[in-house]
């Protein structure tokens, strides 16, 4: 009797859970909560140049091994990094480095789209500079070179250090490309290093 009660009993329980009606919950957007911007100076003795960097990102100096003036700028919070090379130049070597950087620009620029291109002089300090934003889904949607047109030649690249999506991560990348213009526009040349 105890068990016809117990079956009679689970199946109005089943039957009567069965009357709602399933509605799927809507997608989910991933929320980015920025920081304001702050900076700080960057300027190491051994470098051969000074930038305000992010005080969000770190600096991840050469290793003795490395070529001279290669540095990182990492931002772990947003599991990414600008790789950045720095190289002597003669005048005549410029264009092979500028064509280098445009070159990389444009394959990285192929299955995305648009790529803005913003250009930055200040002859008082020889700071000449161009930052390349790439929309769409691109590996790198950052990139700039700066250029003394004589010496020097730095030059740098974003990545995600994982697979994303462009559309996820947007106020991220322009978070970041906030930073590159501050880089940019703070660049200077030390000139007394060798």
């Amino acid at each position: 009797m105890t068990r016809l009660l117990l079956m009679i009993l689970v199946m109005l329980v089943l039957f009567g859970s069965c009357r709602q009606t399933y509605t799927p919950k809507p997608v989910g957007l991933l929320r980015i909560d920025l920081p304001r911007a702050a900076y700080r100076m960057f300027n190491e003795r051994d470098m051969p140049y000074s930038f305000e960097a992010s005080s969000l990102a770190e600096i991840e100096l050469p290793t003795t091994d490395s070529a001279s003036g290669y540095l990182n700028i990492v931002y772990p919070s947003f599991n990414a990094r600008i790789y950045c090379s720095y190289h002597r130049i003669t005048p005549a070597r410029l264009e092979s480095y500028s064509d280098d950087c445009r070159r990389i620009t444009k394959a990285a620029s192929e299955k995305g789209g648009k790529v803005m291109t913003y250009l930055f002089s200040d002859d008082v300090h020889k700071v000449h500079a161009v930052l390349y934003a790439v929309e769409g889904d691109t590996p790198s949607p950052v990139q700039f070179m700066v250029t003394d047109s004589a010496e020097n030649f730095f030059r740098g690249a974003l990545y995600y250090e994982n697979r994303v999506e462009t559309d996820s991560v947007r106020p991220v990348t322009d978070y970041i490309v906030g930073d590159a213009f501050q880089l940019l526009q703070t660049f200077r040349w030390n000139y007394g290093f060798n």
